[in-house]
């Protein structure tokens, strides 16, 4: 089964057995979604506000329809503002239940679909992972398992070249 680290802003969909996990969620949202008809499934790390920004309200919308969910399960974290958990629990589909908080989340999706919070976490972090919050939105292929990539990571440390850094004096 193939082991997933997505960070905020991104989405991951694939069909197949997978595990996602996340960073430390605090005000964010992870979303787990999945399709019982195309066993289509996968997660997405919300960042707070993000029905504000465009790009994330964008690649968003675009994970939701790749996956186009039966099923929603989500986790807000502890220092969600109100206001941006009632405005996604209102914007998302098919949602009937208000999301849990917690501070981290992580889904399975073998044999069934399940969202683990907080401790029973640490049961599933504890194996390899595919850091994909150091690849760009896309396609790939991974121990025989396709799948998309959504958003990027926003936290993405620039490094300044040598003329930045020094100067033209070097």
């Amino acid at each position: 089964m193939a082991y997933f680290f997505i960070e905020m802003g991104q989405g991951i969909a694939a069909i197949g057995d997978l595990k996602v996990t996340t960073s430390t969620l605090h005000s964010c949202t992870f979303i787990a979604g999945y399709n019982e008809g195309t066993k289509r499934r996968g997660a997405f790390h919300y960042p707070a506000n993000g029905l504000n920004s465009d790009k994330t309200k964008g690649d968003l919308s675009a994970w939701l329809k790749d996956i186009n969910p039966t099923d929603i399960i989500s986790v807000c974290g502890m220092s969600i503002e109100d206001e941006d958990y009632w405005s996604l629990y209102q914007w998302l589909p098919g949602t009937s239940d208000p999301p849990e908080k917690a501070n981290g989340a992580a889904m399975q999706l073998t044999p069934k679909f399940q969202v683990f919070t907080n401790d029973e976490v640490r049961n599933i972090t504890r194996e390899t992972k595919i850091e994909a919050q150091k690849q760009t939105a896309g396609v790939y292929s991974k121990d025989g398992l396709v799948y998309t990539l959504y958003g990027e990571n926003d936290f993405k440390i620039k490094l300044p070249t040598w003329s930045e850094f020094f100067g033209n004096d070097f």
